[in-house]
């Protein structure tokens, strides 16, 4: 038993022949008896001695780990509407059904990479990392829906601002337009974080080339000295990229400060500027496109909640000239709480049409016969 050992640690804060140093706090984490066969309560003694916290998983903070990752945002999207399913356990009939974060950050990875390499995705996969059938089924179920209307040349039509009359969105199920949301959100955070890393690198190539020039006129350093502390110094890795591959050709041109500008200018400062035009671009035709094709306003409630949200693109609107942001603010109601409750009763319906479809699939799948080889 580790009891003895552990009342040791916890009174005379030492581990065999090891002293814990005055002023450390030690910390032990563990699962509970409902998910570790091995667990065992704690004793009165031991107790007393600790101070036990429980711990509750927070989807928010999950999904902001998640996010950062960049991994599938099918699991996000489906997570977002079925958060009951992000931490779950029951019984059944061949023992506890238990879907955890872990397993749900398994499955994006796995997902990531199927999508990468064109394979496609079956039912049996998914139950590999959800042990519990009926959130296995009801994703399936989402993640297939979603795939048939994310499709590449959907999304690339609606961040062109481009309407279908045949094609439009309101022709789709309430998940599968949320689905298509969330698709679009994840190609405007795309190309927002590629403007601002762009703009970014652009002001301190500007800056550090600005701070060269500046000490070479004041005689405080030559130009290859000046270009070497700031080289060794920057913590853009873009523009030390920049720089050193240029280091040569920077010092065979250093007098002539207007080729210097111009290789800036092609260089650095037009792609920049380019990756903030392809984002205002894709955020007023995107926005324009949802405006007309989406009816249900908790929709674009959702969309807009989600935009809030959003640093990268937030910080790059602010430098755009976006109009159909105006039509958005109009258009959409500020009372997120009021319109929640819709747009629970809208996920709970489509929730019952997919166990409906999940219950028919396996019904067809008992009745087709079994061939065998």
């Amino acid at each position: 038993s580790l009891r003895p050992i552990t009342l040791q640690l916890l009174q005379e804060k030492v581990f065999g022949r090891h002293s814990i140093p005055d002023g450390w706090l030690l910390v032990l984490t563990g699962n509970p008896a409902e998910y570790h066969r091995g667990a065992m309560e704690m004793d009165a003694v031991t107790a007393d001695r600790v101070r036990l916290l429980w711990i509750e998983p927070d989807y928010a903070v999950w999904k902001e780990y998640m996010e950062e990752k960049g991994l599938d945002q099918g699991v996000l999207s489906y997570l977002d509407s079925h958060r009951k399913h992000f931490y779950s356990k029951r019984e059944g009939l061949r023992g506890r059904y238990i879907v955890t974060p872990r397993a749900w950050e398994d499955l994006s990875v796995m997902l990531h990479e199927m999508q990468k390499r064109g394979i496609p995705v079956t039912y049996p996969l998914i139950a590999q990392y959800i042990s519990d059938g009926r959130i296995a089924d009801s994703f399936f179920t989402y993640y297939c829906q979603r795939e048939r209307a994310c499709t590449s040349e959907r999304i690339r039509r609606i961040l062109r601002g481009e309407e279908n009359t045949e094609d439009k969105l309101n022709m789709l199920s309430f998940e599968a337009q949320l689905s298509v949301i969330f698709a679009v959100l994840q190609e405007l955070r795309t190309l927002a974080e590629e403007a601002v890393k762009r703009k970014e690198t652009a002001e301190v190539v500007s800056s550090a080339l600005r701070r060269i020039r500046l000490a070479c006129e004041e005689g405080e350093c030559s130009f290859s000295e000046g270009l070497r502390d700031v080289v060794q110094e920057e913590e853009d890795q873009a523009a030390k990229a920049y720089l050193m591959k240029n280091w040569r050709w920077l010092q065979e041109n250093e007098d002539d400060w207007a080729l210097l500008q111009e290789t800036f200018f092609t260089d650095i400062k037009t792609p920049a500027e380019a990756a903030k035009d392809a984002f205002a671009a894709s955020m007023q035709g995107s926005i324009s496109v949802l405006l007309k094709e989406i009816e249900q306003d908790s929709l674009l409630q959702c969309f807009f909640h989600e935009l809030a949200e959003e640093d990268m693109i937030i910080e790059m609107s602010l430098h755009c000239e976006i109009p159909a942001m105006r039509a958005l603010f109009s258009r959409v109601s500020f009372s997120f709480e009021e319109e929640s409750e819709m747009l629970l009763q809208e996920v709970k319906e489509e929730k019952r049409r997919n166990r409906r479809e999940a219950v028919k699939r396996r019904q067809e799948e008992k009745a087709s016969p079994v061939v065998e080889a």
